[in-house]
């Protein structure tokens, strides 16, 4: 195994357990045979090393800023990541974070209920993926509030999209402000209307435009759980109003759909609070 992962790309070793990056470090060290492999045998050993060292520092920083060990972390109902001690001071949390607390909270706890991220900017598209992948699995999160996560991406979009069609207990999903555009859009669309538990959305303020709002009218034509949806402060237009419109009737659950401020560019200092 040493041998052919030491000619593996570096990534290969992000793919392993700790037991299995520790079981590898134990052979690297102590076979002989595994000594004559020489340079790319020394420096596998090294990339695991600093792998094991990455590993503990995320879980490190993450227990320290909700200052709870892991265990108690999976018994909390709500995890909240404010503008607060890193984000209010303007220091970026440590590479990671976000990936760590998806992969051995989120994606473990049955207790969980509400994952909430307004501090701006700290989920890009590998955050988005490794959060999409918990909530998928997750058994309990009703609540996932991504609020002013302008990096998430097309395919963070996408990769969110696919754990909506599948998260059986997942209903009310906020995106506002997450400068999604009518790509992300649509892919979101895909997701949601295949969803059965979903009932409140906020996509509000994402740069939307008509191609998104027609996607966004063919899901509420076919969904049949969203109750609410927010659409307020994007880019559409007669087409995307007229294609929402007809959506409405079809829809066997939408009670609210808010359109105002579109199509519009947003400024900072005009924008009213979101619903």
């Amino acid at each position: 195994m040493a041998h052919a992962l030491a000619l593996a790309p570096r990534f290969t070793l992000l793919q392993l357990s700790d037991d299995a990056l520790r079981e590898l470090l134990d052979v690297l060290v102590f076979d002989k045979h595994v000594i004559a492999i020489g340079t790319a045998c020394r420096d596998l050993l090294r990339a695991a090393e600093e792998c094991l060292r990455d590993r503990r520092a995320r879980f490190y920083a993450v227990s320290s800023y909700f200052r709870t060990p892991f265990k108690d972390m999976r018994q909390r109902k709500s995890f909240m990541l404010m503008p607060t001690r890193w984000f209010y001071h303007a220091v970026n949390p440590p590479s990671g974070f976000v990936e760590v607390l998806a992969e051995h909270v989120i994606g473990v706890s049955s207790k969980l209920e509400r994952f909430s991220c307004s501090a701006h900017d700290i989920i890009d598209e590998d955050a988005a993926t490794a959060l999409a992948t918990a909530v998928s699995v997750s058994p309990s999160l009703t609540q996932l509030d991504l609020r002013n996560q302008r990096r998430v991406g097309v395919q963070g979009a996408k990769a969110l999209a696919a754990a909506f069609g599948v998260c059986s207990s997942l209903a009310h999903v906020d995106l506002f402000n997450s400068n999604l555009g009518d790509q992300s859009a649509k892919a979101l669309a895909a997701g949601l209307a295949s969803s059965r538990s979903i009932t409140w959305v906020s996509l509000s303020n994402n740069k939307i435009g008509d191609e998104g709002a027609k996607a966004l009218a063919a899901c509420l034509a076919s969904n049949r759980s969203i109750k609410y949806l927010f659409l307020a402060y994007n880019n559409i237009g007669d087409e995307g109003a007229k294609a929402l419109a007809a959506s409405i009737d079809a829809s066997r659950s939408l009670d609210t759909l808010t359109l105002h401020g579109n199509p519009r560019h947003w400024q900072p200092a005009s924008l009213p609070a979101a619903p």
